[in-house]
């Protein structure tokens, strides 16, 4: 059987990565000087427009939050904060909403080149071993594998940009590559990876939910803003993903980890949730936690709006109970 594991931001700040919207803020490769690009000046004063939010740790999914929020309230934006863009996008040629996409490419480009360079760094050949982004990879990939017990073929959902499949199947890290001990410990040598959202190599999407968009057929096109519609876009012009892979049919469990279950992913989880069945099937869904990460409150909303869309509404709101009293549901804590 096949263990899907779906792993977030948390997974890459685990590992010591710098990959948060708070790193790349604080970084040479933000633009201070922000007042003709767009999205940048926006984050830059979001306590203007999200004064109730923590902004000593944002996280991205509060990042695309907000990108939701100016697409579909730009009208009520502060106007010291839209007259400046108002004044500067005299174009009668370019809609506002094709600008903001333009302008949020510019902000996609910029984050992966800061990210790339963090990845680059942080591998450099006279670090230390067991101080390299890689290593630590390894390491808690096999975490990973110990604390939620993955007996069998692996298929990665990553939606990060950074890639995981190159760093184990090379060699040199815990013997990870197509090797069984003695014991007879699993092997890395069935392991499979989707970036769900591109990677460094490729493009990026930073974008919004679909079920966040307005009605189409008001002749709204913000759509256009949606990692669904973005995905498809790219699938159908460049090789986005380099090899396709298909979600296996032979999925026993599903795992998560570092990923903040935000909103903005609900369309992704309940279509995974719909593929598998998960309410007539067996699959376990297992989440798995590093300490001051805890996400029980996310797992409960995630699994309570998925039973929201079922047509049987008695299904639908017993779901949570059902899986909980069938023992196919675990938080498992890591180190």
């Amino acid at each position: 059987m096949i263990s899907l594991l779906i792993i977030g931001n948390g997974f890459d700040k685990k590992c010591e990565l710098k990959s948060s919207f708070d790193d790349f803020e604080d970084s040479q490769y933000w633009v201070k000087d922000s007042q003709h690009l767009f999205w940048f000046f926006i984050f830059s004063y979001r306590k203007q427009i999200f004064p109730n939010e923590n902004d000593n740790d944002w996280k991205w999914c509060s990042v695309e939050d907000l990108i939701g929020w100016v697409i579909h309230n730009y009208n009520e934006l502060p106007t010291d904060i839209s007259d400046v863009f108002e004044k500067i996008w005299r174009d009668p040629n370019i809609s506002r909403s094709e600008r903001l996409f333009l302008e949020l490419g510019k902000f996609e480009k910029r984050f992966r080149q800061y990210l790339t360079n963090e990845v680059n760094e942080s591998d450099k050949q006279e670090r230390h071993l067991t101080n390299r982004y890689s290593y630590k990879v390894s390491k808690l990939l096999e975490e990973i594998k110990n604390q939620a017990f993955i007996t069998g073929g692996l298929h990665i959902i990553n939606f990060n940009y950074t890639e995981i499949l190159p760093i184990v199947k090379a060699d040199g890290y815990l013997g990870l590559q197509g090797i069984t001990n003695a014991d007879g410990l699993y092997c890395w040598e069935k392991i499979v990876e989707n970036n769900v959202h591109g990677t460094l190599k490729t493009e990026i999407i930073i974008g919004i939910d679909d079920k966040n968009c307005r009605d189409k057929k008001d002749g709204n096109d913000d759509f256009k803003f949606s990692k669904t519609y973005r995905k498809m876009e790219l699938q159908g012009r460049t090789d986005f993903q380099g090899k396709k892979q298909n979600l296996p049919d032979d999925v026993d469990q599903i795992i998560f980890f570092g990923h903040s279950l935000g909103k903005q992913d609900y369309s992704y989880f309940h279509s995974l949730f719909d593929y598998y069945k998960l309410y007539d099937s067996k699959i376990r869904l297992k989440f798995c936690f590093s300490k001051g990460h805890e996400l029980t409150n996310e797992i409960y909303w995630l699994l309570h709006e998925y039973g929201e869309e079922f047509s049987n509404q008695r299904q639908g709101h017993n779901l949570l109970h059902k899986i909980l009293l069938e023992g196919r549901l675990q938080i498992i804590k890591l180190k």
